[in-house]
């Protein structure tokens, strides 16, 4: 397994960084959504759309780490 003292470090560490970015987009528009920032209800759904795909590219992340780690015992 791909682990943060194996060799391709830097790539892990590349995965990682990707995903806290996209948490903390995710968290801020959240954020955002709780604090009654959208003005009207197409704004509404805008965030929580926005919300929504920030989470499927944050999961689909953790899929492309998880297929390289496990590449990596092959």
């Amino acid at each position: 397994n791909l682990t943060p003292s194996s060799p391709r470090n830097g790539e892990y560490m590349y995965f990682e960084d990707i995903k806290k970015q996209i948490e903390a987009q995710i968290i801020e528009y959240e954020k955002l959504l709780g604090s009654g920032a959208p003005e009207d209800y197409s704004a509404y759904r805008q965030y929580v759309g926005t919300i929504s795909g920030l989470k499927w590219c944050r999961d689909l992340v953790a899929q492309i780490q998880k297929r390289t780690a496990e590449g990596e015992d092959d």
